[in-house]
C-alpha cells in the first residue's frame, strides 16, 4: 500500500514566517528529519493526518520524485490523444521527464508513443502520480472578439498562437484544431474551450499550493518519510514540514424555534430606494456618481454547492441570467477540477451554499416580492414599473464547490489547500466579491492567497463564526482557536469585510455569534433568514454565514451603482443601525441596505424613531440668528492631535452618532480608518432637514437625534 499525506508548496515570500516558527535554520540535517519524523507521527495519529510541505524556490527533481514514489496516486480525466507531457503540465504546473515516465508507467497500456490511446473525443481516466502544484486546467467561455490568439495571451502568456500553443489547445480539446477555426472564423461565441493556464501555473508556483492528498495511517513509516523528504533537498533551510491546515464549513447555528422566517429588509423598501437612485430614462447598470457605465458585478461564492435546479428557477422569474460569462462555475476537490457544483450527496449541509447564494442575490423574501411584482400583485405609488428595474443590478455569480468526498466530518471540512485554489481560481477570474463562510487555522498559504486578492482590488466578506464563547476572537495568530481567513480585516482595511449575525427580534448579537471591536466589522441579520433549497423548497437557516451574503449584495449593488470601491466598505460601515449592543464590532452597528444604499441625501435618524427607519434630504445647521449653514462643527473637542474630532465639520464626518449622556461620537472622513473619536455636543445645537420634493423644511434639536451621515463628498449632487 502506498503511504500518502496532503502537501503543500510555499514560494520564498512567505518562508520567512515557517522558519520563524519552526527555527528550521538552525538544524542539522539529524535534527531536521527528527523534527520532521515527529510531525509526521503526530499526523498518522491524529484523525484527519494532514501534511504542510514547506519550500523555498522550485521543486528540486529530487523531491518531485520523493513526492511521486512515496504519496498516493490521484485519478485525473484527459480527452484521447493528449500527450503526457501536456498532461503532466496541466495537472502539476511544471514539465519533468521523470514526472511524465511515472505517468506512462502508472498507466501502462493507455499511451502509445506519448500519447493518451483511444478514438478522439473519447474521455479516458487515468492515474496520476503526486506533484506538487495543482491543476491549472481551465474552461473559457468564448466572448466576442476572442480568438486563439487572445487565448494565448491572456492564458499562455505568448502573443500569438505559437505551434507549441496550438498543438496543446488540440490535445485538450478532442483534437479539434482551435487555431484553425479561429482562423476561419468558426470559433462560436458561447462555445466552451479547455485550456492551460500558464499565467496562473506561474502564480501557484510563486506563492505555492498543491494537491491535497489523504494520509494512509496503517502504511506510512514516519522515520522512512522523513529521511527522504530531507534527504530529497540540497538545503534544509528550504525545507519546512507542518501538520495541515484544514479550512471547516460554518455550520448553521442551532437558534431555537424558528416559527416563522423573521425579515431582514422591507422588499417595498429596498426596491423603492433603489428606483429613487436611478432616472426614469435610465435604469440599467449605469453609475450615478460620475455618469459613466460600470461593468455587471459577479460575486464568487466559495461554499459546498449550488443545485441547478434553483438556478433555473431563478431564471424563470426574472428572465435573466446569473452565471458570469468568462468565468464558469467550477468544483474543486481532492479528486481534481470538474465543473459539476451540485452538493455531493454525502455534505452533511449540502443545501449550505445554495441557502448562501440566494442570500447573496437578496434572499427568498426580495425574490416573493419581485416576482408578485412582475405578476401585477404588487404596485407602487411612486413608480408603478420599478421593481423591474432592481433585475438589472442583481449580482452575476461564480461559485466554486470546495467539498469533495472529505465533507462527511463533523463539522464538515476541507484543506485549506482547497480554499486557496478557489481563490487562485477567482483571483484570475475577477469577481467584485468574494463570499467566504469557512474558518481555518493560520497559515501562511492562506494569509498570502486572501492578501493577493484584496490587493487585486476584490473585496472578501467573511463570517464571522457561530462560536461565541463569551471573549472576542481578536488574536489572528491564536493556535488553541481557528481563525476566520477574513480576519484580516481592520479599521483601515478597504477590502476585507467580517460579518457577525444580529438578531433583530433581541436587538443584540446573536447569542452563538462571534464578536469582537478590532476583528468583526458589523453585524448583519442572521437568524432565521429564508432563502433557497433543492427543487422549489424555501429553507431557513440561523448564522453568521447567514448574515455576511447579504453584506456581499449590499456591495454587489453599491458598485454597480458606481462607488468608487475604495469607499464601498466604510458607506455600509458608516449608515449602520447604531447600538451599544453592538460595541463587539467595528461600527458598533446592524447593517442596513436601504439606509447604504440612499447615497444622494443627507440622512438622520430620530432618537425614538422606529429600529431601521430613517429621514432623508438636505441637512442645514440652523444659526444663533436662524440662518442655515452648509457646514459647521457638529460638537465640542479639545484641540490636539489625539482627537481630530476638534477640526472635524458636519461635511468632514462620516457619521456622527448622539449619545443618551449628550456625548457624540463620530468618524472623520480625514484619517484613513473607520474609527470614533469623542466629543460634547454644544448647548442648543439645531438642524434643518429639506426632504426631497415639495415637503417642507422642519426643524429639529440635535438632542433629538441618533445619527446623522452626511451625503459622501464623493457623490454627485441630482
Amino acid at each position: 500500500m502506498t503511504p500518502s499525506h496532503p502537501l503543500h508548496f510555499i514560494s520564498r515570500s512567505v518562508i520567512a514566517l515557517a522558519f520563524a516558527w519552526g527555527g528550521a535554520n538552525a538544524e542539522t540535517r539529524q535534527d531536521k528529519v527528527e523534527h520532521v519524523r515527529q510531525i509526521v507521527e503526530q499526523a498518522i495519529q491524529s484523525n484527519n493526518g494532514g501534511l504542510e510541505v514547506i519550500y523555498q524556490g522550485s521543486p528540486p527533481e529530487p523531491l518531485i520524485a520523493t513526492v511521486a514514489d512515496g504519496f498516493a496516486n490521484g485519478q485525473v480525466s484527459h480527452l484521447a490523444g493528449t500527450t503526457v507531457d501536456t498532461i503532466v503540465l496541466s495537472h502539476c504546473g511544471y514539465q519533468s521527464d521523470a514526472l511524465a515516465k511515472r505517468v506512462e508507467s502508472a498507466n501502462p497500456t493507455l499511451f502509445s508513443n506519448k500519447v493518451l490511446s483511444g478514438n478522439a473525443g473519447t474521455v479516458i481516466k487515468l492515474t496520476m502520480p503526486a506533484c506538487l502544484v495543482s491543476s491549472t486546467l481551465r474552461t473559457v467561455v468564448i466572448k466576442d472578439g476572442e480568438s486563439a490568439a487572445t487565448l494565448a495571451d491572456i492564458y499562455y502568456g505568448v502573443k500569438d498562437a505559437t505551434p507549441e500553443f496550438c498543438q496543446m489547445l488540440a490535445a485538450l480539446n478532442g483534437n479539434r484544431d482551435i487555431c484553425q477555426a479561429s482562423i476561419k472564423k468558426q470559433l462560436r461565441i458561447g462555445e466552451q474551450v479547455t485550456i492551460y493556464n500558464q499565467k496562473e501555473a506561474e502564480a501557484l508556483i510563486a506563492t505555492g499550493v498543491s494537491r491535497t492528498l489523504t494520509v494512509d495511517q496503517t502504511a506510512t513509516d514516519a522515520a522512512s518519510l522523513a529521511d527522504r523528504l530531507v534527504g530529497a533537498v540540497p538545503e534544509i533551510a528550504r525545507l519546512v514540514i507542518q501538520k495541515q491546515a484544514r479550512a471547516i464549513l460554518i455550520t448553521p447555528a442551532a437558534a431555537g424555534d424558528c416559527p416563522r422566517p423573521s425579515v431582514a429588509f422591507s422588499p417595498r423598501t429596498l426596491v423603492e430606494t433603489y428606483a429613487r437612485l436611478v432616472t426614469p430614462k435610465d435604469r440599467t447598470r449605469n453609475r450615478i456618481v460620475d455618469g459613466q457605465p460600470v461593468p455587471a458585478v459577479t460575486v464568487g461564492i466559495i461554499d459546498t454547492g449550488l443545485f441547478g435546479s434553483t438556478v433555473e428557477r431563478l431564471k424563470g422569474l426574472s428572465g435573466g441570467k446569473f452565471f458570469a460569462d468568462g468565468a464558469p462555475s467550477r468544483s474543486i476537490t481532492s479528486a481534481g477540477d470538474t465543473s459539476d457544483i451540485e452538493p455531493s450527496s454525502n455534505d452533511k449541509f449540502g443545501d449550505h451554499g445554495t441557502h448562501v447564494t440566494g442570500l447573496v442575490l437578496g434572499g427568498a423574501d426580495l425574490w416573493a416580492f419581485l416576482s408578485a411584482a412582475k405578476k401585477g400583485e404588487e404596485t407602487f405609488p411612486t413608480d408603478a414599473t420599478a421593481f423591474s428595474y432592481l433585475w438589472s443590478v442583481l449580482p452575476y455569480i461564480t461559485f466554486v464547490k470546495v467539498t469533495s468526498e472529505e465533507a462527511f466530518w463533523d463539522p464538515p471540512s476541507i484543506s485549506a489547500d482547497s480554499v486557496v485554489q478557489a481563490l487562485f481560481y477567482l483571483q484570475m477570474s475577477h469577481p467584485a466579491i468574494i463570499n467566504f463562510s469557512h474558518k481555518a487555522p493560520y497559515s501562511p498559504t492562506l494569509q498570502k492567497a486572501f492578501t493577493a486578492i484584496v490587493d487585486n482590488g476584490m473585496f472578501v466578506v467573511s463570517a464571522a463564526g457561530n462560536d461565541f464563547s463569551g471573549s472576542e476572537i481578536d488574536n489572528l495568530y491564536d493556535a488553541d482557536r481557528p481563525l476566520i481567513s477574513s480576519m484580516l480585516t481592520s479599521n483601515s482595511h478597504r477590502f476585507f469585510v467580517t460579518v457577525g449575525a444580529a438578531n433583530e427580534t433581541l436587538g443584540a448579537p446573536a447569542p452563538f455569534s462571534d464578536r469582537s471591536s478590532q476583528k468583526v466589522d458589523l453585524f448583519a441579520p442572521g437568524t432565521c433568514l429564508a432563502s433557497f433549497g433543492p427543487r422549489d423548497d424555501v429553507v431557513v437557516y440561523s448564522g453568521t454565514s447567514q448574515a455576511a451574503p447579504l453584506v456581499s449584495f449590499t456591495i454587489a449593488v453599491l458598485r454597480a451603482l458606481g462607488v468608487p470601491p475604495r469607499e464601498v466598505k466604510f458607506r455600509i460601515l458608516s449608515t449602520v443601525d447604531y447600538g451599544k449592543e453592538f460595541a463587539g464590532s467595528i461600527s458598533g452597528g446592524v447593517l442596513n441596505i436601504p439606509k447604504a444604499w440612499d447615497i444622494l441625501d443627507d440622512i438622520v435618524v430620530e432618537r425614538n424613531a422606529p429600529a431601521g427607519t430613517y429621514l432623508r434630504g438636505e441637512l442645514s445647521i440652523i444659526g444663533p440668528d436662524g440662518t442655515l449653514a452648509k457646514d459647521g462643527r457638529p460638537c465640542i473637542a479639545p484641540s490636539g492631535p489625539k482627537n481630530p474630532a476638534h477640526e472635524t465639520t458636519l461635511r468632514r464626518a462620516r457619521r456622527i452618532v448622539i449619545l443618551d449622556n449628550g456625548k457624540v461620537r463620530l468618524v472623520p472622513t480625514k484619517i484613513g480608518r473607520f474609527e470614533y473619536f469623542e466629543c460634547d455636543l454644544p448647548a442648543g445645537l439645531r438642524f434643518s432637514l429639506k426632504p426631497p420634493g415639495p415637503e417642507k423644511a422642519r426643524e429639529i434639536a440635535a438632542e433629538n437625534l441618533r445619527e446623522i451621515i452626511p451625503r459622501p463628498d464623493w457623490v454627485t449632487a441630482p
